[in-house]
C-alpha cells in the first residue's frame, strides 16, 4: 500500500502596481500539490466586490475598475480538501485624459489653442495629440493647430475633425480623449427667385443659399 502524502501550499504571483480599467494575469500555478490525481481546484477572491473566480488551470484574468488598494486573497484546495490561501496586496493608479479648447468651430484657416487637463495617480510622461487632418501628431502638453481645409461626406455635408489626446504615466497606464472640431465654409450659392430674361430698367432678384447674420457681395456683371 502506497501512501502518498501532500502539503498543500499556496503561492500567487501578480503584479503589484497595475492600471486601471485594463485586465492583468495572476497565476498560481507555482503553488504545491495542487496538481495531477490531488487537484481539487484554484480559487481567487479580487477584494472589488466583484465575483470571485475558481478554475483548474491556476491562472485567471482580472482588471480594476477604479484606482486604490485592493487585497487579493488566493486559495488553493487539494482533493482531500485540505486547503491553505496567501494574499496579496495591489495598488490600482488611474489616468484621465482630457483637454479643453478656445473654439471648437470657426471659418478656415481655424486655428485653435489646445489645453491638457489630463488627471492622474502617478505623473504623466507623454502626450500626444492626433489631429486627424494628415498632420503630424504633437507631442506638447499644450498643442496650437491650425486646420486649412474641411472634408464632406457623401450628401455633401462637412464632416468634423476628431482630435485625439493620448497620454501614459511613468507606470506605462494610458488613456484616450476623442473631441470634434468643425471647420465652416459658407456656402456662396444663390437662386435666381425672377427675372432671367428682362427689359433695361427692369429687375432680377437673387437669394442667397446662405441665411443671416453674413455679410454678403453681389457683383451682377
Amino acid at each position: 500500500l502506497s501512501i502518498h502524502v501532500r502539503e498543500v501550499i499556496a503561492q500567487l504571483a501578480t503584479e503589484d502596481s497595475i492600471c486601471s480599467g485594463l485586465p492583468y494575469t495572476f497565476g498560481g500555478g507555482a503553488s504545491q500539490d495542487v496538481h495531477a490525481a490531488c487537484y481539487r481546484g484554484y480559487y481567487w477572491d479580487w477584494g472589488d466586490n466583484t465575483r470571485p473566480d475558481k478554475n483548474d488551470i491556476g491562472i485567471a484574468q482580472h482588471g480594476y475598475a477604479s484606482p486604490g488598494e485592493y487585497l487579493v486573497s488566493f486559495f488553493v484546495e487539494d482533493i482531500n480538501g485540505c486547503i491553505d490561501s496567501t494574499s496579496a496586496e495591489i495598488e490600482v493608479f488611474g489616468i484621465q485624459a482630457n483637454y479643453g479648447m478656445d473654439v471648437i468651430t470657426g471659418c478656415l484657416p481655424l486655428e485653435i489653442q489646445f489645453t491638457d487637463s489630463s488627471t492622474a495617480d502617478l505623473e504623466i510622461v507623454n502626450w500626444s495629440w492626433s489631429w486627424n487632418d494628415g498632420s503630424p501628431n504633437s507631442d506638447e502638453v499644450d498643442a496650437t493647430h491650425t486646420f486649412f481645409d474641411v472634408i464632406y461626406d457623401d450628401e455633401g455635408e462637412i464632416v468634423p475633425y476628431e482630435v485625439m489626446l493620448t497620454v501614459v504615466d511613468e507606470l506605462g497606464c494610458a488613456d484616450i480623449e476623442i473631441q470634434s472640431v468643425l471647420p465652416i465654409v459658407p456656402n456662396a450659392g444663390f437662386n435666381l427667385v425672377f427675372g432671367d430674361e428682362i427689359c433695361v430698367g427692369e429687375e432680377s432678384s437673387f437669394m442667397a443659399f446662405e441665411s443671416p447674420p453674413m455679410q454678403y457681395s453681389w457683383d451682377f456683371g
